[in-house]
């Protein structure tokens, strides 16, 4: 057997976080993508973090719960049973970690499709076990209550005060871990977001608890067992990979876009798994690899030679089941790295000539590189033509610093502005809404709780500029062709309302 010797990092387990049934259910239910979007990300990561490490380490509980793991192992079984892939979890082995999960889940209060999950596993042979020193659980545990000695809880999670926590909210944040063993259910956001929403009276989202919980929980395995990770996916990245504490990285979208550059994306894409094991033993491919993997973007022409030889003596027999037609695919995940969104508009198509107001005061108050901006009803900063509305618009979302709202009737019946705030609100994003014609008590949900500039005011307005100034940075100083773009954003709101 070849030695992978070139690069250190080649040598190290890659934990495999993106396939776990939360991920998917967060890129379904915030970026609206269907389960053939997620397919196509999650199939070609696996590939890229089977080519770049030694061995794959997926959780027990992942290859249990997750359809969506199940089918990427299905597509790589040859993979599994050499033995390049680990099932993870802290009982004994296997056998003991399913007896454990079935008792739990149980109970009355027990999502159904993890009660199903475990009364019928996964067909054919479990891929070798290894077993953690420490439950994922105990370090949960000790992540959720360190919180409380950092300070003023309600401070950190809520700097704006937007939710209004109440004064007890500290008291009920150290009672969920006994709540949670008391009955029995896992340390996940659902069952946390449930106890406290009982606890407090009132709806709270998602976010207050998923950063504590998900960093923990990737934490409990790249420590345990020193790991790498992969690293800024699109649909199926963590929203909160600044605070893992890694050693070790993959950038998926660095590799993605060195693998173009060397005209092997689709390459990779495309072989069997047979040929995909073939492909990381050649020494061409170990020698590309150990530039690739240190991001050495300045690619030579011997790099070209060797990426050429590759592809004349890979034989490919096309895409797999859902990756089969998706053209669209390479050209969406190439075109997408580098991009940078700094504002999202959420707006109206209706609304247009309020937004092209709105974006000429933007460009009047701040410096902003090509591209910055995202309004979908103007020439200029408009999606691509050929690109996926939806997933473009998730993306664009997920990279915003700041949603600016246009809130008017016609954008409250929008279903697509709706879709939009809602996925703002859940990702964190800061939302600027701006009334345009409409009073505060028109608004629903968490987007009423955000303090709104009346666009019918010039100062309300100029101190959203300020503010957006505050938020973006990069703020000019043209006072006077600001104030004048303020006062045509005005004066366009009004006429809208005649």
């Amino acid at each position: 057997m070849h030695n992978l010797t070139l690069n250190p990092m080649m040598n190290v387990g890659t934990y495999i976080h993106f396939l776990d049934y939360y991920h998917y259910q967060r890129a379904k239910t915030l970026y609206f993508a269907s389960y053939e979007d997620v397919f196509c990300e999650a199939f070609l990561a696996f590939r890229i973090a089977f080519l770049f490490s030694s061995e794959l380490f997926l959780p027990a509980s992942t290859y249990v719960e997750s359809p969506l793991a199940r089918d990427i192992l299905q597509r790589h079984r040859l993979l599994q049973d050499i033995g390049f892939l680990r099932v993870v979890a802290a009982e004994w082995n296997f056998p003991e970690h399913i007896e454990v999960k079935r008792t739990i889940y149980t109970r009355k209060r027990s999502p159904k499709h993890l009660v199903d999950a475990y009364r019928n596993l996964p067909a054919g042979p479990v891929p070798r076990y290894q077993r953690k020193t420490k439950a994922s659980v105990e370090v949960i545990r000790k992540a959720w209550i360190g919180e409380l000695s950092s300070g003023d809880i309600r401070q950190r999670l809520d700097p704006d005060r937007r939710l209004v926590l109440p004064s007890s909210f500290e008291k009920v944040w150290a009672s969920i871990p006994e709540k949670l063993a008391s009955d029995d259910l896992a340390f996940v956001t659902p069952h946390v977001k449930s106890l406290v929403e009982q606890e407090i009276g009132r709806p709270v989202p998602p976010r207050l608890f998923e950063p504590t919980i998900e960093v923990a929980y990737v934490d409990s395995y790249i420590r345990d067992l020193d790991l790498q990770l992969i690293m800024d996916l699109y649909l199926l990245g963590s929203p909160f990979e600044s605070q893992f504490r890694l050693v070790r990285q993959l950038s998926y979208r660095g590799i993605a876009g060195s693998l173009a550059a060397l005209d092997l994306f689709e390459c990779v894409r495309s072989m069997t798994d047979h040929q995909l094991l073939q492909f990381k033993w050649r020494s061409e491919w170990r020698r590309l690899a150990a530039r690739i993997i240190r991001q050495d973007y300045m690619l030579s022409a011997n790099d070209a030679k060797l990426a050429a030889l590759l592809r004349r003596n890979a034989s490919f027999q096309g895409p797999p089941g859902l990756l089969a037609g998706r053209v669209w695919y390479t050209r969406t995940v190439l075109g997408r790295l580098g991009m940078s969104i700094h504002i999202f508009v959420s707006h109206s198509e209706k609304d247009k000539i309020i937004a092209k107001a709105l974006v000429g005061l933007l460009e009047a108050a701040l410096v902003l590189p090509e591209g910055a901006v995202r309004c979908t009803s103007l020439d200029g900063y408009r999606i691509s033509i050929g690109q996926p509305t939806a997933m473009e618009l998730q993306q664009n979302l997920r990279d915003a610093k700041v949603v600016v709202a246009l809130l008017s009737e016609r954008s409250l019946v929008s279903s697509w502005v709706m879709f939009e705030l809602g996925a703002a609100w859940g990702l964190g994003r800061t939302i600027m809404p701006i009334l345009c014609g409409i009073t505060p008590d028109k608004l629903a949900g968490p987007i009423r709780e955000n303090h709104a500039a009346n666009g019918l005011n010039l100062h309300e307005i100029i101190q959203f500029v300020q503010d957006l100034q505050r938020y973006i940075g990069n703020a000019r100083s043209n006072t006077p062709r600001i104030a004048a773009a303020a006062s045509e954003l005005v004066e366009t709101i009004k006429a809208a309302l005649v």
